[in-house]
């Protein structure tokens, strides 16, 4: 889940993402920045989840993972987000169309590699 980004953003995302046939993929730096926050939450490794990506023309692009709370609902996730219901909802509805899934539980398998 996104805790926050600037209008440019989602524009620096896509220079992420490399094109594949059938299907919009996950950054692998975004799959990277998840795993050190499970080997952080295991005691494997202390260093925060966090990620600098270079992109084109000399932009970086800072990514950070955090969790969100077991069973949290649109509205608790919007409330601790400050943001409507309504805006929660079209991020989750974009997160699905961009991973191939249907609901959270399909885009959790998938971000875990289950």
């Amino acid at each position: 889940m996104v805790r926050g980004q600037t209008p440019e953003a989602p524009a620096y995302l896509a220079g992420l993402i490399p094109p594949e046939e059938g299907r919009a993929p996950i950054p692998a730096a975004a799959y990277n920045v998840a795993a050190q926050l499970l080997a952080r939450e295991a005691g494997v490794d202390p260093n925060p989840p966090r990620a600098r990506v270079h992109l084109a023309d000399g932009l970086w692009l800072t990514l950070l993972a955090a969790r969100i709370e077991h069973g949290a609902d649109t509205g608790a996730v919007a409330h601790a987000m400050s943001l409507s219901a309504h805006t929660v909802q079209d991020h989750l509805k974009s997160i699905f169309t961009k991973t191939g899934t249907r609901h959270r539980r399909a885009l959790l398998a998938r971000a875990l590699g289950t």
